[in-house]
Formats: C-alpha cells, structure tokens, sequence
C-alpha cells in the first residue's frame, strides 16, 4: 500500500484530502505543519509527500529544502498544493526540487493521478537501479577477476620455476601479463571516470573553459581515431572528412567523449567494415558524425542504455564494463551537447554529437 503524507494546516482541508485517499486505497499521514511533516517523514518514511506551500512555523519550501537534504528522504516524490497559480511560484517551486505542482481548488483525480504518477516515476527509477545491481554483480567481478587470475597465475609461474623456462617464454608470460594488466587498469579507469562524471552532474558544476583551453576539434579527432584504429588493426577501415572547429571544451574531457564513440565504433563492427567520421558546420550548431556498419543496435537497445550493461553481450561475444558508451553520453549531457543516436540492427550505429554555438571559436 502507498503511504502518503499529507501536510497541510487548514484542518477542514487535510481531513477532506485524507478522507480521498483513504477511499482510493491508500495509507495516510496527517501533518498540520512543515515541522511536524518533516518528524513524521522522517520517523515513517512515506512514498509520496503532499504538502501545502503557506504554512506557520515552517512552509512547505523549508519543509522540501530539509526533505532534499536527508540523505533517506532526498528522493521521495513531493507535490505541493497552493491556492496561488503565479507561474513565478511554480518555478520556483520545481527549481527547489519539488515534482508536481497542483493549485486549489482541485478535483480528487487530479491528485490520485499526480500521486499515481509519482508512484509509477519511482518503480521505474528503482527497477533501473535494480538493473544496474544486477549488472554489476553479473558483469564486474568477471571484468576485474579475469585479468587478475591471468596476472598472478603467469607470476607464480615465473616466481617458483623461474629455471624451468627459457628467455621466449619468460617474455611471452610478460607480454600476457602486461595485456592483463593494461585490460585491468582500463576498467577501473573507466569506472573512476564514470563516477567522476556523474558527480560533475550531480553537483551541477558549471565549467567555463577559458580561450586558452580550447582544442581544435579536427586535429583531436584524426589523432585519436588514428590511435584506436591501429589499435584494432583496421586503419584501412577508417574514413575521416572534417572541416574542423575549434571549441571551448577541456581537453580531457572531449578525449574521454569522443575515444568512447570512436573505439565503440570498431569494437562492434568488423574487418572491412567502414568506420566514417565527418562534420558539418550550421547556424546554431557544430556537429560531428560517427557511423560503422557494423552489429548496430534495436531501438529498445538504444532506449536501455544504462551503465554496466553491453547491448546483446552474449551474441557479440564482446568483453568490457558497459560504461563506454553511457561515459560518452554523460559528458555530452554535462556541457549540454546534444547526443543523437541512430542505428539498425545489424545494418550500422551512427552518433551525432551536436555542440552548440556557445561552445565554438571561429578558426583564424
């Protein structure tokens, strides 16, 4: 059962929203302020908070802004109720994290729909957390204890029969032990910079590269796709026409975005399969374009995308973490470039990375 907590200090009020939603169901808390709303949410932990905005001893922005700080309640649903329809207020209602908003006088299913609504909000964030457990616990133990066995069975090797083995395959055990070790060092590589991403994001940092730290868009690009390229033995795959922009964006941070969509590329296509990188240049955009024709993905694949979590993981045969590609979108959503991704299966995998006007220099 929904448990609601109802915060509102007209009596005749309260009684007649606790009497609706008991009769559709659901469980209810009663509060006559923000202080006494806040002891109850944090002594009964509801699913769903209503609260009234003008109330005595503390109103319903403290009582959200006090919710958003404890680490339990921060992210339950809260809806206020207001007899005001200023669209000033609703703003700055939601920019305090507020979910919903619904003004005085209303009818009954516009609040059991709005609660229903949250409700259903919730289930879906909490099965994509779910997902992401499983697929942490499914996907990075293997990713982590692989390498690991690799490394310390080639050293107990070379450690207790050291004069059993001749200089090739005391080289060739290094080599191996160097592969797994680099494999190693990357996935937790890209699992410190996802997380660092997404505290950027959750911090709302607002990053002002200045001129100095600019990069030209054209010149990182053939760098790096060369690089990942030879890496995968397929130079001869990979087509690149750029006109080239330069743009305000940290170095590292453009490198992570476009090594991720570039090595995403040839990771899922095959030998002679086109790799295509080009640009154009509009009024009120930069967009570069990255397509292989390779496995591509299903529309409800592309949808899906979550970290820790590679798209037909099995058919592919394909070792990795599953951050890659959802590292790459997240850096994109922190500068606000526009991350477009178009594919069909088994036919090619295009992104388009729109970065807008604000984030370019003109070349000299």
């Amino acid at each position: 059962m929904c448990k609601v907590l109802v915060v509102e200090d007209s009596e005749e009020m309260l009684s007649n929203i606790a009497a609706i939603l008991s009769l559709n169901g659901f469980e209810v808390l009663a509060a006559r302020d923000g202080r006494e709303g806040l002891t109850s949410a944090k002594n009964n932990f509801p699913d769903v908070i209503v609260s009234d905005v003008m109330m005595p001893v503390m109103n319903g922005y403290e009582m959200l802004d006090a919710v958003r700080g404890n680490e339990v309640l921060q992210t339950t649903p809260f809806i206020f109720l207001t007899a005001k329809v200023d669209r000033s207020e609703i703003r700055t209602g939601m920019a305090s994290g507020a979910d919903d908003y619904i003004t005085k006088p209303f009818k009954s299913t516009e609040l059991i729909d709005a609660i229903n609504a949250q409700m259903k909000k919730k289930e879906r964030v909490a099965q994509k957390y779910s997902e992401i457990a499983h697929n942490i616990s499914s996907y990075m133990p293997h990713e982590l204890r692989t390498p690991l066995v690799a490394i310390m069975g080639y050293t107990d090797l070379l450690i207790n029969d050291l004069s059993d083995w001749d200089k090739e395959s005391i080289t060739n055990m290094l080599i191996n032990v160097k592969k797994a070790s680099s494999r190693l060092y990357k996935t937790i590589e890209k699992f410190i910079r996802y997380s660092e991403i997404e505290l950027m994001i959750a911090n709302r940092k607002e990053y002002f590269i200045s001129p100095d730290e600019s990069i030209s868009a054209k010149e990182n690009i053939y760098y790096r796709a060369g690089e990942i390229a030879a890496h995968y033995s397929r130079s001869q795959d990979l087509n690149i026409l750029l006109t080239g922009m330069n743009l305000k964006i940290s170095e590292e941070h453009f490198g992570i975005l476009i090594d991720e969509i570039i090595d995403n590329a040839f990771k899922f296509s095959s030998k002679n399969d086109a790799v295509e990188i080009k640009d154009c240049n509009t009024e009120f955009y930069y967009m570069i374009e990255i397509t292989n024709k390779g496995c591509g993905m299903s529309q409800s694949g592309i949808d899906n995308i979550v970290p820790f979590f590679q798209f037909n993981r099995k058919q592919n045969a394909q070792a990795g973490n599953g951050l890659g590609l959802i590292t790459a979108i997240k850096i994109a959503q922190l500068y606000d470039f526009k991350m477009e991704i178009k594919s069909e299966l088994n036919q090619f995998f295009t992104v388009q990375l729109k970065i807008p006007g604000v984030r370019m220099y003109s070349i000299n």
